[in-house]
């Protein structure tokens, strides 16, 4: 749990660096981060529904449809339909999402429908981590349930602030990236040869 907690500190660092650029990513999930094979840090993929929040392409976005992104690692605000009400902090849900099912294998919310999925996000509070899995860490739970708050302002309000939080319970420090962090290029895909599924994809077949 604590090796997949910091390879999540590390990808929140990471969002933070595109966050201060403007990026919010919109679909971040245990299937878009991958473990580089040289140097065993992770990277972040797919940055296909990236919003960049002072592009004028946001009005191109909303006339797409408001249904953008994986339901299980959507921010409420985000499966509710309005793009405009989208900022950083859905990214941190997601965050939250991740770590959730780093402590429980699972996603917070699941069901038979993406529709199902939304629902729960939208209407249901998640499952505390230790009632699905009794190991659980107490305090990498009450992280991850922050991070899940509906309500916005009631999350971390940066990636940063998340990542803080994870390194003082695991006791490891990530540093703020540069310019060669982990980040992909906005559109990479997940076909990246030097890449590989990392502590993600192999404990939950992502």
């Amino acid at each position: 749990i604590r090796a997949g907690a910091g390879v999540v500190a590390k990808v929140a660092r990471a969002m933070h660096f595109a966050h201060e650029r403007g990026v919010i990513h919109r679909d971040l999930k245990p299937q878009n981060i991958m473990i580089d094979e040289e140097s065993g840090e992770p990277k972040i993929l797919d940055f296909g529904l990236a919003k960049n929040v002072d592009s004028k392409q946001l009005q191109q976005l909303t006339q797409m449809g408001a249904f953008l992104g994986t339901p299980a690692y959507m921010a409420p605000e985000q499966a509710g339909g309005d793009p405009n009400a989208v900022d950083r902090r859905a990214d941190t849900y997601a965050l939250g999402a991740i770590l959730y099912e780093v402590l429980t294998g699972r996603p917070p919310f699941t069901g038979s429908t993406a529709i199902n999925v939304i629902k729960k996000v939208l209407k249901e509070d998640p499952t505390p981590p230790q009632e699905v899995f009794a190991q659980a860490e107490p305090r990498l739970s009450k992280i991850a349930l922050k991070a899940l708050a509906k309500d916005p302002d009631e999350r971390y309000q940066s990636a940063a602030d998340f990542a803080d939080a994870v390194e003082g319970v695991i006791g490891r420090v990530t540093r703020t990236l540069g310019d060669s962090g982990v980040v992909s290029d906005p559109g990479e895909g997940g076909g990246d040869s030097g890449t590989k599924p990392g502590f993600f994809g192999r404990l939950f077949g992502a």
